[in-house]
């Protein structure tokens, strides 16, 4: 038996799944469980793994068993099967048999006869599955022209054959569609007469799409790879602006650490910057093996990735965050691309930072750490500037690219109520008629936020969260964004049965209308997630915006994630105020960075313009904006945060409970408050309970509660206070939690 060896354990009449965290530990003094038998051939886990586990356990009080199924991909890489044994020689078996055939040869009634008088027992016996390789059908030419030629054939097996002289093989379901063949028919004629022959080939799923990669290195950026590669810092931060030539030094990096005969991972905060960013890869390290790791990967995909990682049959593992817990064979370096962003935070149970999990991980295995951003987390700056760690490397200077230039429309002067200002619509003009292409973005998606009646002031909200119902124009229905809920709009209002009810706000669908409206010969495109649902989706809409076949794309955060089209030379941000002003202490923080983010995209070619619309000019978080400095937004902020006591001069930890009463839910928030207030005393400020701005979510009435702490030591007792809670209670740290 060995640390990180996953075990079969018999607990509470079952048997479940378990690790082995230490070996060789004296018995101890708590009662135990008996292992009764290994599933894995060998540990996937190493001692480097486990003690990350730990770490990341006690850090976001996360149940340790949790945090160790993260190692694994989901679905069946175990397979389980009951067996029953025979307890007496009675018994009408010879053997240990699988319960399905014992009730086959016995009779189900009889089975349960002999486990009630104990005579047998069943027992679950564990192995490890490896998913089949999924194949393909393929289709080649296997007969010379002259051979062809003197058989008769129809029209449409001769556009088959047209089509394979083209190309050395081709999919059999691809040849259907560029042959234009109603049936298979022309197929199995041409495979009975011995011109052609399927075959069966490995099915490889990742998206070969490939972008070439010429960047030179400039000399800022040389000497940043010189000073990490001679560092004993192993936590590094890369700050530079947008189009500073980051993803240059990771590819040079990963590079050295190849050719060491290592394996490389690199972070990406969404599946929606896999496809290009893994073109680029593919683009700079041909011959090497490249996979990508995320959640919409089929199960079956997924596991073969996992194995081959885990294997060393990959050089160079792409993924989001869950990719941080793949346990490569001999990874030699971690790259966490826009370390900034949210989505790096596991907003359900088990909740982590994989940024947090990407460090621990490079200390416990001894390698580089390197993460970059144009907009660095607060926390993480304000740790560079003052303790040195990590070790911070700024690119200044944008090579062969454009300075940002961000112009600021005061919507106060617009006249009248429109959502776009005439200001970005000439500007939008002006740039489709030159042939360029534009961002236009907006936080929500829907053609409206919510519905309201104009007589008594009635909102339409979900039946099941205290959420109005957003509006989808082309669908023509109403969606809650919360619980998925779907109502046909009302006809009239629900308390006073005024029939007009008026569609309030705006979303991207809107936008997008209002664009058609006064851009009527444009080519526009609405990337959201209700138009791109999924990594196929994602990579056939850059494809054409690479293409030029758009001219306007009107998205939410999705298009302001590392893209890189150097012909968007404008970006126009609708609406500015919406994510400055979310109710939460880092608010500012991330507005600043999704704006800035957003601005960076129209700055890639050679000249690049950007329009913020906002109704408060004066706000630091635009003033910031408008000179394209991150350092004087993050010195207003950084004073802010001292002054409140929040992170990074505190920790906190955010716990909602939520239950199906109202007044249940208020009664057992003040009973955890009453309880945290008891263990933490003087150590911890307690702020709450206080209902959050959402009060109900599918059904369930929330409660809030704030504990900011400075010692480690209070994470512990923070748990042991919700231990008796644990069924309806949820805590996550530092802003890893969900909905608010």
């Amino acid at each position: 038996m060995k640390t990180g060896q996953r075990v079969a354990v018999s607990f509470a009449n079952r048997t479940t799944v378990g690790y082995v965290v230490k070996c060789g530990v004296p018995e101890p003094s708590f009662s135990t469980k008996t292992i009764t038998k290994s599933i894995d051939p060998h540990s996937y886990l190493t001692q480097a793994d486990v003690s990350t586990a730990c770490e990341i356990s006690r850090k976001y009080l996360a149940p340790p068993g949790k945090v160790f199924d993260l190692f694994f991909p989901p679905g069946k890489l175990i397979k389980s099967e009951r067996f029953v044994i025979p307890l007496d020689e009675s018994v009408e078996l010879k053997g240990p048999t699988t319960l399905s055939k014992a009730q086959e040869r016995l009779g189900k009634r009889r089975v349960d006869e002999l486990r009630k008088k104990e005579l047998v027992k069943v027992v679950y016996s564990y192995s490890t599955t490896r998913p089949r390789t999924q194949v393909m059908k393929k289709v080649r030419l296997v007969s010379s022209l002259k051979t062809i030629r003197d058989i008769s054939l129809s029209e449409p097996a001769h556009r088959v054959i047209n089509c394979l002289l083209a190309t050395d093989e081709v999919a059999l379901s691809e040849l259907m569609k560029v042959a234009d063949l109603k049936s298979r028919s022309p197929i199995e004629t041409l495979l009975k007469n011995g011109i052609i022959e399927i075959f069966d080939t490995p099915c490889d799923e990742d998206s070969q799409w490939v972008v070439k990669f010429v960047e030179k290195l400039t000399d800022d950026q040389q000497k940043i790879i010189r000073d990490i590669a001679t560092s004993n810092e192993r936590d590094h931060l890369i700050y530079g602006v947008t189009g500073s030539g980051k993803t240059e030094i990771y590819f040079s990096l990963m590079e050295s650490c190849l050719n060491k005969g290592k394996q490389a991972l690199l972070l990406v905060p969404e599946v929606s910057l896999t496809p290009q960013l893994l073109a680029r890869v593919r683009g700079y390290f041909p011959g090497r093996e490249v996979r990508q790791y995320h959640s919409y990967l089929k199960q079956s995909q997924r596991q073969r990735v996992w194995l081959d990682a885990v294997e060393g049959n990959i050089d160079i593992l792409v993924g989001t965050r869950s990719a941080v817990w793949v346990p490569i064979k001999n990874l030699g370096i971690i790259v966490v691309d826009e370390e900034h962003d949210s989505s790096f935070f596991q907003q359900v149970s088990p909740h982590y930072d994989a940024l947090e999990v990407a460090r621990v991980k490079g200390r416990n295995l001894r390698i580089p750490v390197i993460a970059g951003s144009a907009t660095p987390r607060v926390d993480t700056f304000h740790s560079a500037i003052s303790i040195s760690s990590p070790l911070l490397h700024r690119l200044t200077s944008r090579p062969m690219r454009s300075e940002v230039s961000v112009e600021i429309v005061d919507m106060r002067e617009n006249e009248g109520f429109t959502i776009i200002s005439d200001k970005a619509v000439s500007l939008i003009e002006q740039t489709v008629s030159r042939g360029g292409q534009c961002f236009v973005f907006a936080q929500r998606k829907g053609f409206s936020n919510y519905v309201v009646c104009s007589n008594c002031g009635d909102v339409k909200k979900c039946t099941d969260c205290d959420v109005g119902m957003t509006f989808h124009r082309v669908s023509g229905v109403l969606k809650c964004h919360y619980c998925g809920r779907v109502s046909t709009p009302p006809s009239k209002c629900e308390r006073c049965g005024s029939k007009s009810l008026v569609a309030r706000g705006f979303g991207t669908e809107r936008v997008e209308h209002e664009l058609r409206k006064v851009l009527p010969a444009a080519s526009i495109m609405r990337m959201d997630r209700e138009t791109v649902t999924n990594p196929e989706e994602y990579e056939n809409a850059l494809r054409l915006i690479e293409s030029q076949k758009v001219q306007i794309v009107v998205g939410t955060k999705m298009i302001s994630k590392g893209l890189d089209f150097p012909r968007v030379d404008l970006v126009v941000v609708i609406d500015a105020d919406r994510l400055i002003n979310m109710p939460t202490y880092n608010a500012a923080e991330s507005a600043f960075q999704t704006l800035f983010q957003v601005a960076g995209r129209g700055s890639r070619g050679e000249s690049g313009h950007t329009v913020i619309q906002t109704f408060n000019p004066e706000n630091r978080v635009i003033g910031a904006l408008q000179r394209s400095d991150y350092e004087l937004f993050f010195n207003s902020e950084i004073i802010i945060r001292e002054e409140l006591n929040y992170p990074p001069f505190a920790n906190m930890a955010d716990i909602v409970i939520e239950r199906p009463s109202k007044s249940d839910a208020a009664e057992k928030a003040l009973a955890i408050a009453n309880s945290l207030e008891e263990s933490l005393s003087e150590r911890a400020e307690i702020l709450g309970p206080v209902e959050p701005l959402i009060s109900k979510i599918r059904n369930l009435y929330r409660q809030r509660i704030i504990v900011k702490f400075s010692s480690d030591e209070v994470t512990s007792l923070i748990q042991q206070a919700l231990k008796p809670h644990l069924s309806y209670s949820d805590v996550s740290i530092n802003g890893t939690g969900g909905v608010l």
